[in-house]
């Protein structure tokens, strides 16, 4: 796939100044800017399918001193009013 963007000449030069000082080509860190902007929106290619169980694995762990039962007697515990 190809994409077509314009940028204005102060875009390009900048651009073109940067890839000069990385020495990289400019479509290099064109294609590297549009992979870092799919991974900050969780459509990271290096991923068969995203996790989208992640950020609750993340929150294990977190809460500390709760009910240790909480997922085998959920909707009444032992003790709990009917």
């Amino acid at each position: 796939m190809k994409v077509l963007i314009e940028l204005d000449a102060e875009q390009e030069r900048r651009l073109r100044d940067l890839a000069a000082e990385v020495r990289r080509s400019e479509q290099d860190l064109c294609l590297e800017a549009v992979e870092r902007y799919l991974e900050a929106h969780g459509r990271s290619g290096g991923e068969a399918g995203r996790d989208r169980y992640g950020p609750f694995r993340k929150m294990i762990g977190l809460v500390r001193g709760g009910p240790t039962d909480a997922s085998i007697a959920h909707d009444v515990r032992p003790g709990d009013a009917p």
